[in-house]
């Protein structure tokens, strides 16, 4: 087995073993593209984990860097749509504040 299958299958492994430790991420698959990006070690796209690091040990740490990072931004995702929603609606109250301070100013 080539260098190549070898650490993809144990970026695989690694990956359902954090799926069965936190129980989350079922739908997400790895894929190792060592070297395909220099600015970054690894990100999620999708449901795709995608891991660049040439060296199959840093590889592994970047997996649990990546997998750990998808999971938090799970948590944040309800949240972020609450303070969006509440940013949308202040925005609207200050624009009704202007309006009625302009019509007060004029009228």
């Amino acid at each position: 087995m080539t260098q190549s299958l070898c650490t993809q299958r144990k970026l695989e492994e690694e990956l359902d073993r954090l799926k069965c430790l936190l129980n989350m991420g079922h739908e997400l698959k790895v894929r190792w593209a060592p070297g395909a990006s220099r600015d970054k070690e690894g990100e999620v796209k999708g449901e795709e984990i995608r891991i660049y690091k040439e060296n199959p040990n840093e590889a592994i740490d970047t997996l649990w860097d990546e997998f750990l990072d998808w999971v938090i931004c799970q948590a944040i995702k309800p949240y972020e749509r609450i303070v969006n929603l509440q940013r949308l609606m202040i925005n609207d109250l200050l624009v009704s504040l202007q309006e009625e301070a302009y019509r007060q100013k004029n009228g």
